[in-house]
């Protein structure tokens, strides 16, 4: 599945989101606004065939729970009860590192951060998502085994 995702283009005050943290994913081919297209860096990713469904793909966006939980754990039990929802300890829990994606196209990243323009060098490539999307948590980059892994929460 291929999908459209917006990166942070700069840190933003402590957990909010820091350079790269995926902000939002979207069907590929995405039409996303004037303004998102000046304050995101948007990128088109191949998430391969673990994932299929842009519900699941859109688990990308997690922040980072207390508990390490990849998505948000079900706000009622199997009782009826409400379960407690875990601690938001970061905004954002996945990242596009941007060293990574220098030797994909020539990018003037002054521009990126300047959100009166829309500028959005990497519009025409897709990028398979193989050792480019990091998992801030486990400190590793997502392998087929890890989208899977999200793909199967919640089923």
């Amino acid at each position: 599945m291929i999908v459209s995702i917006a990166l942070a283009v700069m840190d933003k005050d402590g957990i909010r989101s820091k350079e790269g943290d995926i902000i939002c994913v979207r069907p590929a081919g995405w039409e996303w606004g004037t303004e998102e297209r000046k304050r995101y860096l948007i990128v088109e990713v191949d998430l391969g065939n673990s994932i299929t469904a842009i519900e699941d793909a859109r688990k990308l966006e997690v922040p980072q729970l207390e508990t390490g939980d990849l998505w948000w754990p079900d706000s009622v039990d199997k009782n009826g009860n409400s379960v407690e929802q875990p601690k938001i300890i970061g905004k954002r829990r996945h990242n596009i590192p941007f060293a990574d994606l220098d030797s994909k196209a020539v990018i003037d990243w002054k521009k990126v951060t300047d959100q009166t323009v829309d500028y959005q060098p990497l519009e025409k490539l897709t990028i398979p998502f193989t050792n480019l999307i990091l998992d801030k948590i486990a400190a590793k980059r997502l392998t087929d085994t890890d989208l899977t892994g999200i793909n199967s929460i919640g089923k």
